[in-house]
């Protein structure tokens, strides 16, 4: 249908282009100056590619002469020049991000050389319906529908930080990189790359449902697929990388009231601190002036500082846990319940002290649960 609606519209531009051209030739310049017009100087392509036509007109023309174009990039072919239209074909974008390209057109002669700016979209990708519902702190619920329901294929969820911090640039790598991870695991346990994919919950046929719980708040996830075909330990990729990213949301924070107070006891600091209104547990975080997520005394506490002060507290009990300590014991060893008195040593310097109250549901992680409340110490 994308490609009738290109040609469609390249036909009405050859009828504009050859009434002008016929009104040209009957109205030629007086002076005999030989210029060149196009029918239009910016052309917008979809990522699929197809065919197109650029109308053009010439006063004074030189019989037999026609246009010459200039292209420097593969995806873009001249495929014929005729009077009044010049033919180009685009090959579909492969890349994940719209590409642009100027091609020149000149004609013996003439006074001007002309442009077109060509801009393709990004590639078409329709192989896979990716959808995230149920979306929570605690929780999210992907459905992978393939358009193709023989098509096996890998499907999965991970941080974007994780993606970024890999240094991968492209998606091929990403593939490449994962699977190399994967076929390093069949190698050492003589399975199958097919038998390690499987044991791992990544390898799907048809329309699939996963719940993932034990997600981190306000944090995004890049949740992906990619067909795949197996021969032995190879492989063959047969649909590209297909995804979407999601942020799971943070829970909405109470607003629980700490009184504190701060004191040096010779080189000790003695913090005393008790919930207003909360009996469950509450953490502590000590942040030096130095560092990127430090509130000056006064200002609002930002939501990059409230993702920075949970992240770490859960990454760590996420590590834990997930070693094999109850979460109940877990909070009972690494955090407070009602009034407490703790004392500590610091370095000279300027500090904020960071209390919040931590929760957590059945089968999750704990995670912070009201606004942190701060306080400073200058030694």
């Amino acid at each position: 249908m994308q490609r009738f609606y290109n040609v469609m519209k390249g036909l009405s531009l050859v009828v504009m282009a050859l009434l002008f051209f016929s009104c040209e030739e009957q109205n030629s310049v007086v002076n005999g100056e030989i210029t060149l017009e196009l029918s239009q100087y910016t052309l917008s392509a979809d990522g699929e590619g197809g065919d197109y036509m650029i109308g053009y007109t010439v006063t004074n023309p030189i019989k037999g002469v026609m246009p010459e174009v200039e292209c420097s990039v593969d995806w873009v072919e001249v495929t014929s020049i005729n009077k009044g239209i010049i033919y180009i074909h685009l090959t579909p974008n492969d890349l994940r991000e719209s590409r642009e390209t100027r091609l020149r057109v000149r004609y013996e002669g003439a006074t001007q050389t002309r442009g077109i700016n060509i801009t393709q979209k990004e590639m078409v990708l329709n192989e896979f319906e990716i959808v995230a519902t149920e979306l929570t702190p605690n929780n999210i619920k992907v459905s992978w529908i393939p358009k193709d329901k023989n098509l096996y294929y890998v499907s999965n969820i991970i941080s974007v930080d994780y993606f970024i911090l890999s240094g991968i640039s492209s998606e091929e790598d990403f593939i490449r990189e994962e699977l190399k991870y994967f076929v390093g695991i069949a190698q050492n346990s003589g399975m199958s790359l097919e038998e390690v994919l499987t044991n791992n919950k990544m390898l799907s046929r048809g329309d699939t449902v996963r719940n993932y719980k034990g997600i981190e708040p306000s944090t995004r996830y890049l949740i992906y697929a990619y067909g795949i075909e197996f021969t032995k330990m190879s492989y063959d990729i047969t649909v590209p990388l297909h995804y979407i990213v999601v942020t799971v949301p943070m829970p909405e924070l109470l607003d629980v009231a700490f009184n504190g107070s701060l004191e040096m006891q010779g080189s000790m600091v003695k913090f005393t601190v008790q919930p207003e209104s909360w009996s469950g547990y509450y953490h502590m975080q000590i942040v030096p002036e130095s560092s990127m997520y430090y509130v000056n005394p006064g200002d609002k506490i930002t939501a990059p500082v409230i993702k920075a002060l949970n992240s770490a507290f859960y990454s760590q009990a996420k590590q834990t846990i997930s070693q094999g300590l109850d979460t109940e014991l877990y909070l009972e060893r690494n955090c407070y319940k009602g009034k407490k008195v703790m004392s500590f040593p610091l370095e000279p310097g300027r500090y904020m002290i960071a209390v919040y109250c931590v929760d957590y549901q059945e089968g999750c992680y704990p995670m912070m649960c009201s606004m942190p409340c701060l306080f400073y110490i200058n030694i």
